[in-house]
């Protein structure tokens, strides 16, 4: 799996905490880039070892890039939701890969939103990833390297897809507890554990919720007791 976008957005942030569950608040530039794994267990004891490759964000003009990302199974767009032009860069990022991977199957595409810890301060809508998302056929999430929250779900269920490995989601079905996320279009479901705090996006309209997650993927304990309010941010 490679990790792509630009400087400062948290990529080496989530790697560290997918891998290790910690984070560094003293920034560190990569140069070049950097390896990173992880041993998990899936569904019907499938076991993975995820190799996760961090790229450096000033690589984007490098005559190396198209090598390092050859061959890959999954490539993760990350941005920063706090500073829209690391989002608009995405695009340029996704043009590199689209032209390297030309002609030839396509690896999985993801677009991960990192740093919404900081909601009051978000700079990309929701209906904004949502759309780039989907026009590009990307699976999308959105996280916080620095609390944790959904990088577990995000990467466990992106190796789920990867294997082939039925994702089961009737934990986070059956308990959620909803909440507004700040300065989004509409209100989000929010499943809580002991340590996890999942943001999975609320339909007004349908009253139904839509979660890309996997069931087990929390870190421990029981879910919250459920309270729902459909009241819009």
């Amino acid at each position: 799996m490679i990790l792509l976008g630009d400087g400062t957005v948290g990529k080496t942030s989530i790697c560290h905490r997918f891998t290790n569950d910690t984070f560094q608040r003293e920034y560190k530039q990569t140069i070049g880039l950097d390896f990173f794994l992880k041993r998990f267990e899936l569904e019907g004891d499938v076991q993975v070892a995820l190799q996760v490759w961090d790229i450096g964000g000033q690589s984007i003009g490098s005559k190396m890039l198209g090598n390092y990302i050859y061959g890959s199974h999954a490539i993760v767009f990350a941005y920063d939701c706090t500073n829209f032009q690391s989002f608009t860069n995405i695009e340029d990022w996704y043009k590199l890969v689209a032209q390297v991977f030309a002609g030839k199957s396509s690896p999985a595409m993801v677009l991960m939103a990192n740093k919404v810890d900081m909601g009051h301060l978000r700079a990309v809508t929701m209906q904004k990833h949502t759309q780039f998302a989907t026009e590009r056929n990307m699976t999308s999430y959105f996280v916080s390297a620095k609390s944790g929250d959904n990088i577990s779900p995000a990467f466990f269920t992106i190796a789920s897809n990867l294997a082939g490995v039925p994702v089961k989601k009737s934990h986070l079905e059956a308990n959620q507890v909803c909440a507004p996320l700040h300065t989004c279009p509409a209100p989000v479901c929010v499943a809580r554990t002991l340590e996890l705090e999942v943001a999975v996006p609320f339909n007004v309209q349908t009253h139904s919720f839509y979660f890309p997650l996997a069931a087990g993927a929390h870190r421990g304990g029981s879910f919250g007791a459920k309270t729902c309010s459909a009241s819009p941010c």
